[in-house]
């Protein structure tokens, strides 16, 4: 992250937490490998009955739901960061402020 974070790129560091939280859902997804363990899950994860329903017997693939709104509900950002998953745009924007000199205040032309 430091290596990245010499350039100017919040929004390329953005898209690429969205694609590793979609990635982590398809692969919890496919953890859950029976239906009973992915509606027993899902309702864990506090999902509304019917949803939790069609959800868990679902015939998509694991990077489809993955990307559906009921699983980023469930697994959403909160989750990852009981998991202890570091968000990298947060860590971007955190490693670029420690940069800055303290007390020197904006950079003023030189006349």
């Amino acid at each position: 992250m430091g290596y990245y974070a010499l350039a100017e790129t919040p929004s390329v560091m953005g898209k690429l937490g969205q694609w590793l939280r979609r990635r982590l859902r398809a692969c919890v997804w496919t953890q859950w490998k029976r239906v009973r363990t992915r509606y027993r899950k899902l309702r864990g994860l506090g999902l509304p009955e019917n949803v939790v329903g069609y959800m868990a017997n679902t015939r998509k693939g694991p990077w489809r739901i993955a990307g559906s709104p009921p699983l980023q509900q469930g697994l959403d950002n909160a989750y990852w960061r009981a998991q202890g998953l570091i968000d990298l745009q947060e860590r971007y924007h955190s490693i670029r402020n420690s940069w800055r000199t303290v007390g020197c205040g904006p950079a003023r032309p030189v006349v």
